[in-house]
């Protein structure tokens, strides 16, 4: 039976009580669905081939691969893969290393829930939102310095 959430998360983060949180949170929407909750990045990128989401969220610090690479592992094998980087790390360097490793975008862990499902529904829309914090913290670089995708 197809189920009828349009938006299927994939929930990548090492701390197990963020992810049930995030889940709990997200899977009371309507139209999205967590379909599955990875602690690591090479467990992201087997349930990902498994379950085909539509979008990932990523935590940066994983054990093992951190988060931007397995951003660009799951980039070269899917390129349309939409990845979220959702992390409390927030110096130029790891935001500017996750845009370049193909994140979609990136949003700290303090984001209020409502602005989350907001971006989360805008990435899936095929939308590249950019919080201003996160924008003018990235090395100065501009948008196009990013991979477009």
């Amino acid at each position: 039976m197809q189920n009828s959430k349009a938006i299927r998360i994939l929930v990548v983060d090492d701390h197990f009580m963020v992810r049930m949180g995030l889940s709990a949170s997200l899977n009371v929407e309507a139209d999205i669905e967590v379909v599955a909750e990875a602690g690591s990045g090479e467990a992201a990128l087997e349930l990902y081939r498994k379950h085909h989401p539509t979008l990932v969220m990523m935590d940066l610090r994983l054990p093992g691969i951190s988060g931007a690479d397995c951003t660009a592992a799951l980039i070269r094998e899917f390129p349309d893969a939409r990845i979220l980087i959702l992390s409390t790390h927030s110096s130029e360097e790891e935001i500017y290393r996750a845009m370049q490793a193909g994140a979609t975008t990136y949003l700290l862990k303090d984001t209020v829930a409502k602005a989350l499902i907001g971006v989360l529904r805008e990435v899936h829309s095929g939308g590249r939102p950019m919080p201003p914090a996160i924008e003018v913290s990235t090395i100065g670089a501009s948008r196009a310095a990013f991979p477009a995708r």
